[in-house]
């Protein structure tokens, strides 16, 4: 996966700059977030990479527990998506590799996999409740990339 992702994040990594002052990112599809705008940071504080591995939206909803306190809904949307991503690559190590550190290490992705059908969304409203702010609605869009449709935009109003 990594011989196509270094030049597509190079090349789309100025999309959601564009998209400003509106939170905007792209995301691969086993959710590494590639690029961001600076206005993502207020719904999606700390999404940074490590040394270690980039950003990844799965693993900070599940695995982080600031973000627990951010996202209000997360379970029945982040669940069905990550369903939909192991059907989309079975048995691909990247992917099986996320699946597996989820569940080993959230008790809510243990018990809501099986709950949650395989589903695909482009686009939607998210509660959030970001750092010092009441909960509040965000209504997103998610674009695939023309010739990288592996990678997403999702532009949030």
């Amino acid at each position: 996966m990594a011989f196509w992702r270094a030049g597509s994040a190079a090349r789309a990594s100025g999309f959601p700059r564009l998209l400003r002052p509106r939170p905007a990112y792209i995301i691969a599809g086993d959710h590494d977030v590639l690029s961001r705008n600076e206005a993502a940071g207020e719904p999606f504080p700390n999404l940074a990479a490590t040394q270690e591995r980039p950003a990844n939206l799965a693993r900070r909803t599940f695995l982080e527990p600031a973000a627990r306190e951010i996202a209000v809904d997360r379970e029945r949307e982040a669940l069905a998506r990550l369903r939909t991503l192991a059907a989309r690559h079975p048995g691909d190590p990247h992917h099986t590799r996320l699946i597996d550190d989820l569940h080993a290490g959230s008790e809510q992705v243990r018990a809501g996999w099986p709950r949650y059908d395989v589903r695909v969304r482009q686009g939607g409203r998210k509660p959030l409740r970001p750092p010092g702010r009441e909960p509040a609605e965000f209504v997103y869009t998610a674009f695939h990339l023309a010739e990288q449709p592996e990678l997403t935009l999702v532009a949030y109003t």
